[in-house]
């Protein structure tokens, strides 16, 4: 009897170690904001973020109210994004930052001194001395510049979505950009792969265009969604990728309308993969958006297997632990009460602090936007640390079924384990009280956190018990 006893904790510790052998360790990364919106009559509307090393640089417009004048701007860390010092260009750009939100279309930290970005109107702007100095290339262009990517500090490309010259190439750093010896409508985004190898992505239907031998001779691949088996396929729209190494491709956009078995107003957000250049993609991600357009905009790079993706989902992002080809929405627990609509950029340092733009809603307008800091933990701190109170549950220790008083407000709850992983997300009926099925935990401590409609967390312990 006494050896049973003693037996028992080995038979819990035991099957907790084979769960986490199994499933791997799968915790959230709590997020601190270290850059707020507004000071004075001044906001920040900030959008696109890169990182090469533990060296950040965010673009921002500044928006004025007492002007009210729309000023571009760059925020720089050398600290993988725990402090920031903002950077002015001093260049006139009078036909650019037309709207807000259409300031930066794509943003590069090329390496810790070099960066580029790319503005709405044709016009680049590059350092070459860590945004001490910034100064304006032109591209030869009557379209906006939509993305740019540079292999290394001299070698890179820009797209302009138009009927001619819509790609451009450079290989002294910018100083001259010469239009590619191909062409194609409507390109969206684009890639410098060094050694003469480029791609370029069609916005909506996400046909690729890959060269080996820059661009004197092209393969193309058919469209992302096949209009033959697809009727739907025109309301899916590609509208932005994220390239790997060698052939992989996130492509991510809006998925919309279906007729009435699917009413997608405001419609949803869908990310899809491929691993051979654009040949084949997988099956999507399909979750519902929060806004009437935009759908997913950005993801942090594929350099490793975990991937955050983001978009119009409220609050939420989407994550992947295997590189893109699964993922899960997962809510992003701030160190504040800020809720935020829209996410607009999202990058990863060295050390794996992840670094995201977040814009609420309304979409064109400025204000309650943030830069924020993710951390990844085996635990989750967030919760613990947001939690603004408790409530009762019965039985505690439970062993098949628990019962817990539902928060008046609560949205949906998620069950954690000792660990810090999410072992279970349920959405919420209404009702008062609400009861959670144990039958499939192991023996050991938990916590149950409750996400209100206003972006609250409230979080209380429980033991399950055999």
């Amino acid at each position: 009897m006494h050896s049973e006893m003693l037996m028992a904790p080995v038979r819990i510790y035991f099957l907790i170690f084979c769960i986490i052998a199994v499933s791997g360790i799968k915790a959230q990364p709590r997020w601190h904001v270290v850059h707020t919106d507004q000071i004075g009559a001044v906001r920040y509307y900030f959008h696109r973020a890169s990182c090469s090393g533990n060296v950040c640089i965010v673009g921002a417009e500044i928006v004025d109210y007492d002007g009210p004048t729309w000023t571009p701007a760059f925020f720089r860390s050398t600290d993988a994004g725990q402090t920031w010092i903002e950077q002015q260009p001093n260049i006139d750009l009078p036909q650019t930052f037309t709207d807000v939100g259409r300031g930066f279309s794509q943003i590069q930290q090329i390496d810790s001194l070099h960066a580029v970005a790319a503005t709405d109107s044709g016009v680049i702007l590059r350092t070459f001395d860590g945004g001490e100095h910034w100064i304006k290339q032109q591209c030869e262009t009557p379209y906006r510049v939509v993305d740019i990517h540079f292999s290394d500090r001299l070698t890179g490309i820009a797209v302009a979505p138009g009927y001619s010259n819509t790609i451009h190439l450079t290989f002294d750093g910018g100083m001259h950009w010469n239009v590619a010896p191909f062409n194609v409508l409507n390109v969206c985004q684009c890639h410098s792969y060094g050694n003469g190898k480029y791609r370029v992505v069609n916005y909506q239907t996400g046909e690729v265009y890959t060269t080996l031998d820059t661009f004197r001779t092209v393969d193309s691949t058919r469209m992302v969604f096949d209009s033959t088996i697809d009727k739907h396929w025109q309301s899916k729209f590609v509208n932005r990728c994220t390239f790997g190494l060698g052939d992989t491709i996130l492509a991510y956009g809006e998925w919309g309308r279906e007729g009435d078995q699917l009413d997608t107003m405001p419609g949803y957000c869908f990310i899809i993969r491929t691993v051979d250049g654009g040949k084949h993609w997988g099956t999507p991600y399909v979750c519902r958006s929060y806004w009437y357009g935009g759908g997913t905009t950005c993801s942090t790079p594929l350099t490793s297997d975990t991937v955050i993706a983001g978009g119009n989902a409220h609050s939420s992002l989407f994550v992947s632990f295997d590189r893109g080809a699964t993922w899960q929405l997962d809510s992003a627990l701030l160190d504040t009460n800020y809720n935020f609509g829209l996410t607009q950029g999202l990058a990863v340092t060295s050390d794996r602090h992840i670094i995201a733009c977040f814009q609420a809603f309304p979409l064109y307008a400025p204000g309650q936007a943030i830069i924020a800091q993710g951390q990844w933990s085996g635990q989750n701190e967030v919760a613990t640390k947001r939690a603004i109170g408790s409530f009762a549950m019965y039985p505690n220790p439970a062993v098949r079924t628990v019962t817990v008083s539902v928060p008046l407000d609560a949205v949906r709850y998620r069950l954690y384990d000792l660990l810090g992983r999410q072992v279970t997300m349920r959405m919420v009926s209404g009702s008062s009280t609400t009861t959670v099925d144990l039958s499939a935990l192991s023996p050991g401590v938990y916590s149950i956190v409750f996400e209100t409609d206003r972006g609250q967390l409230i979080t209380s312990k429980f033991v399950v018990s055999r």
